[in-house]
C-alpha cells in the first residue's frame, strides 16, 4: 500500500507511539538515509537496491534463520512442558 510523503512522517509517529521499541531503528534507519550525499530518489534507490541485492544473496540463510529460530523455540517450549 503507498503512502504520499505528506503521511508518512504521522504514520510513523503513530506507530512509534503504539511501540516505542521501534523508535531507535527508525530513527537509525533515517539517519543513515539522510547522512548519505546522493538526492533523494537516488538514496532510496540505491540503498534499497543494495538491500535487494544482498537479500537475494543470502536468501537460503535468511530463510534458514527465520524458520530454524521459531522451530527451535517450539521445540524448547514441547520438551519443557514433556519434562514438567
Amino acid at each position: 500500500m503507498w503512502s504520499p510523503p505528506t503521511t508518512t512522517p504521522g504514520l510513523a509517529a503513530a506507530l512509534a507511539v503504539a511501540n516505542p521499541k521501534n523508535l531507535v531503528p527508525a530513527v537509525g534507519g533515517a539517519l543513515s538515509i539522510a547522512s548519505s550525499g546522493a538526492s533523494t530518489g537516488d538514496r532510496s534507490t540505491k540503498i534499497l537496491g543494495d538491500w535487494k541485492a544482498w537479500m537475494a544473496e543470502h536468501n537460503g540463510a535468511i530463510m534458514t534463520v527465520v524458520l530454524a529460530v521459531p522451530g527451535a523455540k517450539y521445540i524448547g517450549d514441547a520438551l519443557s512442558a514433556l519434562i514438567t
